[in-house]
């Protein structure tokens, strides 16, 4: 099973599209939606048929991201975690395509999809190399001369290729 974690934070006007890139989504495997609400002022109204009242978690307080997606985690069944933003549209097999990477090799405990902005363009900030004193002297190079000398963000990659990278 498949958890899909999504926690929200003043999210309204991005989770509902999100969801409904989900339910559109090629997913073979069963799945199950788990939110977690970081925003106790914040009410949202769901489908029943799409997301199930006991998979909202709804904390008292914002206690960060990282710690409301171990919540999460701590609330799934699934033995494959995906985590979403809430403002994330996936294409239709974007899930599918993840999950056929993912159990393709056994070495794979991470994997993560490619972003792109609302006109389908590679966002860049989307993959990075692991900060070392070289990487983060030619990425403020390249801030500073405006050119592209910037190794952080792997300018040197194919991002249409699965790649290995830092983070």
């Amino acid at each position: 099973m498949i958890s899909i974690i999504i926690v929200l934070y003043n999210s309204k006007s991005h989770i509902y599209n999100c969801l409904n890139s989900i339910v559109h989504s090629t997913i073979e495997n069963k799945y199950e939606l788990i939110l977690v609400n970081n925003n106790p002022n914040d009410n949202y109204l769901f489908d029943d048929e799409i997301l199930k009242e006991e998979n909202i978690i709804n904390l008292e307080k914002n206690i960060g991201y990282s710690a409301a997606i171990n919540k999460g985690v701590l609330h799934s069944n699934g033995d494959i975690i995906l985590t979403l933003n809430p403002d994330v549209i996936l294409g239709e097999n974007t899930i599918a395509d993840l999950i056929n990477v993912l159990l393709s090799n056994d070495s794979f405990g991470v994997i993560g999809g490619k972003a792109l902005d609302e006109n389908l363009k590679f966002q860049l900030s989307s993959i990075r190399r692991f900060p070392h004193v070289s990487t983060l002297l030619t990425k403020f190079i390249s801030f500073l001369t405006n050119k592209q000398l910037n190794m952080y963000n792997y300018f040197d990659i194919d991002n249409k290729k699965i790649q290995y990278v830092d983070s």
